[in-house]
């Protein structure tokens, strides 16, 4: 059986573009094309949404888990804290609170969930090494800890995110991406020092996607039930991992969500 347990979540809000698509007039300023492209009545509508169902609740939560020994991570996207900093200092604060406790690790999350490590992997090193720092200057705190946008990983990203100096990263664990191996091992280069966590695709998705759907077989999930799967699962360390909003948005209270993590500590 697995002797490691690493749980992570992650803090994420998309800005929406204006729809039907607006003409910019020419000669439009940069720092004027926000207006043009960007819903910001959307933005503010859903995460005034996520906050009152999963961010205000969950980290609540949360809190109290921590205090009782609870560990996590937590990785924020920077167009989320730039909506929380305009929309939700209460919701902002509730996030330190629960990140200023020595059992919640902060990760340095891809800033605006983009794929810019396809277009230019030097400017994606740049944007991961300010993202950190805005994360340790926000909760004061040190950054160690990494995650792309949809857990992606390939060499020259693994080699990019190791010569900004963090120690480990989260990767995508399917089946097929890791071929005969198994998610519940740590990985790294031959010889390298980055060591890669690999999303348990399975466990973490039988919270994350299954766990409010009637017509799962395992529905409604006992948490004795899955801390013995997870418990069950060999290797070296089982990662769950799981959009915050989980908690709250994607299964709501009434589900049994909240009363299900709690019994798991």
């Amino acid at each position: 059986m697995a002797e490691n347990l690493v749980v992570y979540t992650v803090v994420h809000q998309p800005r929406r573009l204006k729809l039907p698509a607006q003409v910019i007039p020419v000669g439009t300023r940069p720092e004027a094309l926000d207006a043009f492209l960007f819903d910001e009545a959307m933005d503010r509508r859903y995460f005034d949404q996520v906050a009152r169902y999963a961010y205000v609740p969950a980290t609540a939560m949360f809190r109290d888990l921590t205090r009782r020994g609870w560990r996590m991570s937590i990785g924020f996207s920077n167009s989320f804290l730039v909506q929380a900093e305009r929309w939700g200092a209460k919701v902002l604060d509730s996030f330190k609170r629960l990140c200023a406790s020595p059992n919640v690790e902060v990760v340095c999350v891809e800033p605006y969930h983009s794929w810019l490590f396809y277009m230019d992997i030097v400017e994606f090193k740049e944007s991961m090494l300010w993202a950190r720092r805005r994360l340790e200057e926000l909760f004061q705190k040190p950054v160690a800890v990494t995650d792309t946008t949809e857990m992606f990983m390939s060499n020259e990203v693994y080699f990019a995110l190791q010569q900004c100096g963090f120690t480990g990263a989260f990767m995508e664990g399917r089946a097929w991406q890791l071929a005969w191996q198994h998610a519940a091992h740590v990985f790294r280069n031959p010889g390298q020092n980055l060591a890669l966590l690999a999303r348990h695709h399975e466990l973490s998705d039988d919270v994350g996607y299954r766990f409010s759907n009637s017509s799962w077989s395992m529905w409604p999930l006992k948490p004795e039930i899955y801390a013995g799967w997870v418990r069950d699962c060999w290797g070296d360390v089982v990662t769950l991992g799981w959009d915050f909003e989980t908690f709250g948005e994607h299964h709501r209270k009434d589900t049994g969500i909240f009363a299900f993590m709690r019994a798991l500590n």
